[in-house]
């Protein structure tokens, strides 16, 4: 790789330095702010502020935790770190340790998906996700997501997609 880059969270931190490369750590490359949700369950979120939730189900565009980061601020700051990452390094090679509700809202977007929402989980932790760019300019025609959620390397069949496997779901 020409860079290495990574969110400045100790779990994708920890997963950049184990590259036993020099990185650079960014805020850039967080896991969306979920401001006063920030380490409660979904459970308790849902108990103390259904009616938030329901308007992000309805693709409203509402602060997490009341103060966090909404999905298109979210996808916002995610895709024009993306855009600087690519006019940085054009047709070099960077590694980016990050988090799954990055790499979901980076894919999300290219593959067409509308206002930014997750459909299911599609990320397990340390898995690859390789994006490929024609170079300089970053958009739909010249993205191609040549691996996604690839997670060989453990060993396992992990995350989500491991879950629904063992439940018989093909």
């Amino acid at each position: 790789f020409d860079l290495a880059i990574s969110s400045d969270l100790q779990r994708a931190a920890d997963a950049a330095v184990a590259l036993g490369r020099d990185v650079e750590f960014d805020p850039e490359w967080r896991e969306m702010d979920l401001g006063a949700w920030e380490g409660r369950s979904f459970d308790e979120v849902a108990a103390l502020h259904s009616d938030l939730l329901e308007s992000i189900r309805r693709g409203e565009a509402i602060a997490f935790g009341e103060f966090g980061e909404s999905l298109p601020q979210f996808e916002g700051r995610i895709l024009d770190a993306l855009d600087r990452l690519v006019e940085r390094v054009g047709e070099g090679r960077v590694a980016v340790a990050t988090h799954g509700g990055v790499i979901d809202a980076i894919v999300g977007r290219f593959l067409g998906r509308a206002n930014g929402r997750r459909t299911f989980p599609i990320v397990t932790n340390t898995s690859l996700t390789v994006l490929e760019t024609g170079g300089l300019r970053l958009d739909q025609e010249t993205l191609r997501l040549a691996r996604l959620n690839d997670s060989a390397h453990l060993g396992h069949d992990a995350g989500y997609l491991g879950r629904v496997r063992a439940e018989g779901v093909p």
